[in-house]
């Protein structure tokens, strides 16, 4: 019986040492599984992201494109199209133009010559022969051979029907224009420095805005000259022609108008006024070139969506005049 008892209580023993040493490993398991950090990258570099690398990846991702759309919006201090310059152009109304990114004049729909008919043409000898050849016979045409951006502005040069000599200017102040179309300073460019040259231009633009506020005011490049009177005359070369454009451009994004530039239409292989366009002088062209700028006119418009269309843009003359 007494040995019963003590085989009995050597057994319970042995047993509660083995249940407290599985106690102590479980408990230690758990202990390491709960310390173990979750891998944040993949196994291998040819197997798939953990679970835990996606959110920062995707992270990455917004946040890169967050910085992309950030910087568009501040981009617009050189004139090009922004997000933050789109939106808040969003407000102006009328035929104005809607922002700067819009000032130069892209390709549109063919309008007819009608189109013209409440247009007025304003600027030096070039621009006169828009009446000699009688192209946009419906047009006004205010224009006088010699003139550039210094005289426009003071020299009464426009003889009225009845006699009375005027400005260029004061010639179209009442005129009932739904388009004005500027092209100015061919005669100037030799002579007038380009900051003087931008100052009197802003100044005639700034006055047909004053007393044309409801028009469509178009601004147009310098026409280039022959690639023989550009070598010929520094002063008037084409890489000039092609400087001042660009302030012009500019000067236009500044005033909030519009920008043709007729140049790009002119212009043969070498960027010049073909030879055959202008033997004579190198500058004053004929009917055929006149019929490139006006095609051009016809399919660059910034409200084409309320005119009449025509099928296709008149046919070009054969010859120069």
């Amino acid at each position: 019986m007494i040995m019963f008892f003590l085989a009995l209580t050597i057994a319970l023993i042995v047993s509660s040492a083995w249940q407290k040493h599985q106690d102590s490993n479980l408990s230690s398991t758990h202990s390491d599984i709960a310390s173990t950090p979750e891998p944040s990258s993949p196994v291998s570099n040819d197997g798939p992201a953990s679970p835990s690398s996606i959110p920062s990846m995707r992270s990455s991702v917004n946040t890169e494109d967050s910085s992309e759309l950030s910087s568009q919006a501040v981009s617009s201090e050189d004139g090009n199209t922004s997000l933050e310059g789109d939106a808040s152009s969003s407000s102006s109304s009328g035929s104005a133009p809607i922002g700067i990114s819009d000032t130069l004049v892209p390709v549109s729909q063919t309008v007819s010559p009608e189109y013209f008919n409440d247009a007025l043409f304003i600027g030096d000898s070039i621009t006169s022969g828009i009446g000699e050849y009688k192209l946009l016979p419906n047009a006004t045409v205010i224009a006088h051979t010699g003139i550039n951006p210094s005289t426009i502005l003071t020299s009464p040069v426009y003889e009225t029907a009845e006699g009375e000599s005027l400005t260029l200017l004061d010639a179209a102040q009442d005129v009932d224009a739904r388009k004005i179309y500027v092209m100015i300073g061919a005669n100037g460019i030799s002579w007038i420095g380009k900051e003087s040259f931008i100052g009197y231009y802003t100044q005639i633009i700034e006055r047909l805005k004053e007393d044309h506020p409801d028009a469509i005011i178009y601004v147009q490049s310098i026409l280039p000259v022959t690639k023989e009177r550009s070598d010929s005359d520094p002063t008037l070369s084409n890489l000039k022609i092609d400087d001042y454009n660009i302030s012009i451009q500019k000067m236009a994004e500044e005033l909030k108008v519009y920008y043709l530039n007729v140049a790009e239409v002119i212009k043969d292989s070498n960027g010049a006024l073909p030879y055959e366009s202008s033997p004579h002088d190198g500058i004053h062209f004929g009917v055929s070139t006149y019929q490139k700028w006006f095609d051009y006119l016809m399919c660059h418009v910034v409200d084409a969506d309320n005119t009449v269309y025509s099928s296709s843009s008149s046919e070009s003359s054969s010859s120069e005049g």
